[in-house]
């Protein structure tokens, strides 16, 4: 389990696992001493954390016979924000900025679409938006374990920077809509994409011509 200093800070190590488990895959519900083996804790210590977020609503628990089931609590008025917490430190993102970031050729990286504007589902894709001269074979295992590891799709767009620069040209309602929505960066900074957005609308205005009469 992936652990980070932000939630770190906040909560103990094994409260952490157990949000980042649950939060990441809110639709999966966990046998204790699967989700005991999951993280490499004890079932007793386990119980406690799980029976403090249960008795706050942060859980819900589900009794099948001998057997008790939990589960990130969707209604929570809070799930919203403890799930963008959890993405946000320990979760999608960090492991989407491991997986690209050495990625040869790439010069911007981004999260766009309903996780960027905080409006997903539990069933909701990843969309990742990638700009530079890098090879699909090879960003494509990488996301592929980013997938398996969170149990949901990442979606990845792709464009070399001159196909980059060709789409702001001619005003690409995707790429525009893309532009002006919320972002979250994972290779290189909103100023940079901004910048190159720009470059290429620069190159592409027309000359006013000038001489004598």
């Amino acid at each position: 389990m992936r652990k980070d200093f932000t939630l770190a800070a906040l909560i103990s190590p094994t409260r952490q696992g157990v949000l980042t488990t649950l939060f990441l895959r809110p639709e999966k519900e966990w046998y204790l001493s699967e989700l005991a083996a999951s993280l490499g804790t004890g079932p007793s210590s386990l119980q406690r954390e799980v029976d403090a977020l249960i008795r706050v609503g942060i859980l819900k628990k589900r009794v099948d016979g001998r057997r008790s089931y939990v589960q990130a609590n969707e209604d929570s008025p809070i799930f919203p924000e403890l799930r963008g917490l959890v993405e946000k430190t320990s979760g999608i993102v960090p492991m989407l900025v491991d997986a690209v970031k050495r990625t040869k050729g790439l010069k911007i990286a981004f999260i766009y679409g309903s996780l960027a504007r905080g409006e997903e589902g539990a069933e909701s894709d990843v969309d990742v938006m990638l700009l530079g001269n890098v090879s699909t074979m090879e960003l494509s295992p990488k996301l592929r374990a980013v997938e398996v590891a969170v149990g949901r799709q990442v979606n990845p767009t792709v464009f070399s920077l001159d196909e980059f620069a060709k789409k702001v040209t001619e005003k690409n309602h995707f790429l525009r809509t893309v532009l002006r929505n919320k972002k979250i960066m994972l290779v290189g900074t909103e100023d940079e994409l901004e910048n190159i957005a720009r470059r290429a609308e620069d190159s592409r205005a027309p000359v006013e011509q000038t001489g004598t009469r």
